[in-house]
């Protein structure tokens, strides 16, 4: 926490190659990406202490539609700035699974 997959990562990607903005860029989405579920849960308990819902599933499955979507996206863009249009083929199918999942 505290950035700290941020300074310990950046430096292992300029190790092997890669470009120093980009090998930061990298790990601050990773982290962003990471951290989007422990907010959540965070915003979801703060929401059901102030208000009723009154269809928690509906909420809820709606809420994981609207995650997934940024969630995705930030996986693509990763492979992206790593490999370009390479990287996302290649870690497509990679991404679409963690995402899901």
């Amino acid at each position: 926490g505290f950035g700290a997959p941020i300074a310990v990562v950046a430096p292992l990607l300029v190790g092997i190659g890669v470009k120093p903005v980009t090998a930061v860029v990298i790990p601050l989405i990773g982290h962003a990406w990471a951290n989007v579920f422990g907010t959540l849960a965070v915003a979801w308990i703060a929401t059901t202490n102030v208000v009723t819902i009154e269809d928690a599933a509906t909420t809820v499955f709606y809420t994981g539609i609207l995650l997934w979507i940024p969630n995705i996206i930030a996986g693509l863009m990763i492979c992206w700035l790593f490999a370009k249009w390479k990287g996302v083929k290649e870690g497509f199918l990679a991404v679409v699974i963690i995402s899901t999942i």
